[in-house]
């Protein structure tokens, strides 16, 4: 392959089709892009390679984007490099029951980001060895598993770190496998959604914090938990209340749009919208909101009536309209809400008038943005 003539800083950019030869990147700098996206270059395992379907050395600083890796046992190996992984697809084909992790980074430094884990019957990720200079970022992928389960989402052990995040993922039909598995890390996890989910953590050691995430599930959600573990500001849907988290916690239906066809947003109505805690990022409205997909509004515009971007008298007008007239409601209802009294009422439209003609100041404490 190309990789073997490269130097330093090189780009491959792969012509579509499909590979079959074992690959291994020593000591390099690379960006690696398939030339026509997504799904036109893949590689794929014939046989069940043990060291990997692409392994990746260390020493070597790799960025992979649009791949496709299709086999029955480890697709990629990571050891002790810099890797940043997008928009790469990983799909498990199962042999005799063969069960195996699809991605393995030992060491180093990786991110990995807008990725689709398929059909696995392993673990999608394992990480393990992490020193406290390590990072490893999980964020905005998809986790699919197969009829036949078993192993995590998520595995990561056998080291010490705090650099860990899994953030603003999509995880479905995990119940039969443990989502998340850490030992020894104090690894953040937020803003996902978990659909058919039992086993949500196994902690083993270091204190792990989930927060702003969607969990629904048939039937109560398990922990175990060695030492100790956050747990607040999350919405669940199946499971009772749990003594051990946080009292943020809230237990309703987060109302998604159409999840039996793909659409996870929330609805207007929601009671995830600006329920989460604030975690760094930015947000819109009063806080963050609890799930994967953060709702953009303005507070005071009160879309679907008008939802410009702005606040002006049209807005006012739009919630008298609303609370007398039975117009649309505010969407999402809380841009309705001006005053922050938890309802839409004809205090908001006094609100939002003093606001635009007499320059009152916002009730509202926003979100930074």
């Amino acid at each position: 392959m190309a990789v073997d003539s490269c130097y330093d800083g090189d780009s491959i950019v792969i012509a579509p089709g499909e590979y079959n030869e074992s690959i291994l990147i020593s000591g390099k700098r690379l960006n690696i892009n398939a030339r026509d996206g997504l799904g036109s270059v893949v590689l794929n395992q014939v046989i069940q390679f043990p060291a990997g379907r692409l392994r990746i050395l260390p020493g070597s600083e790799i960025r992979m984007t649009n791949l496709k890796f299709v086999g029955a046992s480890t697709l990629l190996i990571c050891d002790l490099s810099n890797v940043d992984i997008s928009s790469c697809e990983f799909v498990r084909r199962d042999l005799d029951g063969n069960f195996s992790n699809a991605l393995v980074v030992s060491g180093g430094r990786a991110r990995i980001r807008e990725c689709s884990f398929q059909s696995l019957t392993g673990s999608a990720i394992v990480s393990r060895h992490l020193t406290p200079d390590d990072t490893l970022v999980v964020e905005q992928c998809r986790f699919q598993f197969a009829e036949y389960r078993g192993g995590f989402v998520l595995s990561v052990n056998g080291g010490i770190a705090s650099n860990v995040r899994f953030s603003h993922n999509l995880i479905l039909d995990a119940s039969e496998s443990s989502n998340l598995f850490f030992d020894g890390m104090d690894a953040v996890v937020y803003n996902n959604l978990f659909i058919n989910c039992s086993f949500l953590l196994r902690s083993l050691s270091g204190v792990p914090s989930l927060e702003n995430n969607i969990v629904v599930s048939d039937g109560p959600v398990s922990t175990v938990v060695g030492e100790s573990a956050l747990i607040d500001y999350n919405c669940f849907l199946g499971t009772e209340p749990n003594p051990n988290w946080g009292t943020h916690n809230i237990y309703v239906d987060p109302l998604l749009n159409d999840p039996e066809n793909g659409d996870y947003t929330l609805q207007c109505t929601s009671p995830c919208i600006d329920a989460g805690m604030y975690v760094g990022e930015s947000c819109y409205g009063t806080g963050p909101d609890i799930g994967p997909l953060e709702v953009e509004y303005v507070k005071g515009d009160i879309a679907p009536d008008n939802g410009d971007g702005t606040v002006t008298i049209t807005d006012a007008v739009g919630v008298v309209n609303y609370i007398f007239a039975g117009a649309l409601p505010p969407c999402p209802l809380t841009a309705g809400d001006f005053n922050c009294d938890g309802n839409v009422t004809i205090a908001d439209a006094v609100a939002l008038i003093n606001y635009i003609f007499a320059g009152a100041t916002p009730v509202c404490q926003t979100c930074q943005n």
